[in-house]
């Protein structure tokens, strides 16, 4: 094996310096760039964690809206069927219609027959007289009579 006549130790010494030089710069910045994506990548798991918390919020959110919705289409069809019942109790006004439901023992419709219906009254006659008004009759019947 044969030896180089002139070996430049100087220059490959300088060489090999510039070299070290130059990875330890690229190390330093490599190390920066990693620091910056663990910042970056730490900001993104709180993003992710805050964005997952606002998901169930909306998730929660949206369970009670569907379950006012509901109850909302419930109360709704309730006063609608109130509404129509109105409507067609205010159509009937006939006594066997205004009833919803019929008395289970209605009594007789009109007076009960008999003298023994309450107590018969007329106006007492007076004991005394106060004014006599004289009437006179008239002069001709209207059944053509005199």
């Amino acid at each position: 094996m044969a030896l180089p006549k002139a070996l430049n130790v100087a220059g490959i010494s300088e060489s090999l310096k510039q070299k070290i030089a130059s990875l330890r710069e690229r190390w330093r910045g490599a190390r920066r760039e990693i620091g910056e994506l663990r910042q970056e990548n730490e900001q993104l798991r709180r993003r992710e964690k805050q964005l997952a918390r606002e998901q169930e919020q909306l998730r929660e959110e949206r369970d009670r809206l569907h379950q006012e919705q509901e109850r909302l289409r419930r109360e709704n069809e309730r006063l609608k069927r109130q509404l129509e019942e109105a409507q067609r109790a205010h159509k009937r006004q006939a006594a066997p219609f205004s009833r919803r439901q019929q008395k289970a023992n209605p009594q007789r419709p009109g007076r009960k027959p008999g003298g023994d219906y309450g107590q018969s009254r007329s106006k007492a006659i007076p004991a005394e007289v106060d004014e006599v008004i004289p009437v006179p009759l008239p002069a001709h019947c209207d059944c053509g009579v005199r």
